[in-house]
């Protein structure tokens, strides 16, 4: 509900262009209705954003009782943003549009993250990005989001990069060196909770609902909504499936697996070298006839994973729908879907409701997507979207 107050153009401006994203192209009296801003105030605050840039009027619609309206849209145009995702096997930069529309993106590929590649490549990607911007698109750019796994220099043994290759993080402030090249404030999140707050934006923003998202790439990980708001946590890592035990640790005994054992894409890289293929190929590896039984293997192993973590959250959060997307073929993730469902059906949920299993659309994108909404949050959302995000600006923890 909006102000008729003086002194609340912020809000109003941000109210408007929150219901046009939400509901569609509106008249301005559906404005009016639904913010219950008086007909005048609306009008004077539309016609206000229309000429910044961030709204436009849309063809008139006739033949309908009345007068003829004027639909008002986003302006794709009226802001953009970039988002970033460093992750364990590659680096991506995303100039995305007001209306969370890819523009372009740029990626670089590594077996292992070395530091000083990945940002010396980061920092001449940005540049060549913004030097590619007209003067108007320029005045445009809200921001940057970055979104990366915590700790990346702890991941060093898991991936089995060399000794050292990866320790260099310890000492990258990657938020800090970002601000000092472009002026602008930038944000971080998990890599994870960024692909589930993409998916939040753009796929389940109606529905105020609570959800687990699995987000299954060389590690599994996983985001967690309430009540339509990303929940990150005390230290940013809620909804961290990819540390779930698999066991119970009992005396002398090894400790019990983890999730991110048995669902992640590194296990089926593993596999994939075991069978004569190279990482580096891996595509080839996903489509090639010969490996069909190899990746049923893997998915079977996965979905029995997924599926004993949907159990246990479900027992805990009582959610409406489980979302499983992910970094690799959307082939894959479609049987791991299938997969999942049919393994939930052989637990007991006596006294808990089996969710329902609803695949991603975004895929790899996802996550330097969520890093990308960042800045268009902090410029136009009404409420803050993510409950608990860790604030420090310093990602890559000493």
């Amino acid at each position: 509900m909006g102000s008729n107050q003086s002194g609340s153009r912020n809000y109003n401006e941000r109210l408007i262009v929150d219901i046009v994203r939400r509901f569609g192209p509106l008249s301005k009296a559906e404005i009016s209705r639904i913010t219950q801003l008086s007909p005048q105030t609306a009008t004077i605050i539309v016609n206000r954003l229309i000429k910044d840039g961030l709204l436009k009027k849309l063809s008139r619609i006739r033949g309908k009782v009345g007068q003829p309206s004027t639909p008002i849209d986003l302006d794709a145009n009226g802001a953009l943003s970039i988002g970033i995702k460093v992750g364990r096997r590659s680096t991506d930069i995303t100039l995305v549009s007001l209306t969370y529309e890819v523009i372009l993106k740029e990626t670089l590929r590594y077996r292992f993250p070395d530091p000083e590649t990945v940002v010396k490549w980061l920092k001449a990607t940005y540049l060549k990005i913004i030097d590619g911007l007209s003067p108007a698109q320029s005045r445009r750019l809200l921001g940057l989001g970055i979104a990366s796994p915590s700790k990346l220099y702890g991941w060093e043994e898991v991936i089995d990069a060399p000794e050292g290759v990866m320790s260099g993080w310890r000492d990258v402030e990657l938020a800090k060196e970002l601000e000092a090249l472009s002026g602008f404030s930038t944000e971080t999140i998990n890599d994870a909770s960024a692909a589930c707050l993409a998916h939040l934006t753009l796929e389940d923003a109606h529905h105020n609902s609570s959800f687990l998202h699995l987000y299954v790439a060389t590690f599994v990980g996983g985001g967690l909504v309430i009540n339509g708001q990303l929940y990150t946590g005390k230290t940013g890592n809620a909804g961290a499936l990819g540390s779930l035990s698999l066991g119970l640790a009992s005396g002398d005994a090894d400790m019990p697996a983890q999730l991110i054992e048995l669902a992640s894409v590194h296990q089926l890289e593993k596999l994939a070298l075991a069978n004569g293929f190279q990482v580096d190929d891996f595509d080839n590896f996903l489509n090639n006839p010969r490996s069909a039984e190899i990746i049923e293997t893997w998915i079977a192993t996965a979905a029995n994973g997924l599926a004993l973590a949907i159990v246990n959250a479900q027992s805990i959060l009582d959610m409406d729908h489980v979302v499983i997307d992910g970094g690799i073929s959307e082939p894959v993730i479609t049987r791991l879907c299938a997969a999942t469902k049919r393994t939930l059906s052989k637990y007991d949920f006596e006294g808990i409701e089996i969710p329902e299993i609803v695949q991603g659309q975004l895929g790899s994108d996802a996550r330097a997507l969520g890093a990308a909404i960042l800045p268009f949050q902090r410029h136009f959302s009404l409420e803050q979207g993510v409950l608990n995000m860790t604030k420090t600006h310093h990602f890559f923890e000493k």
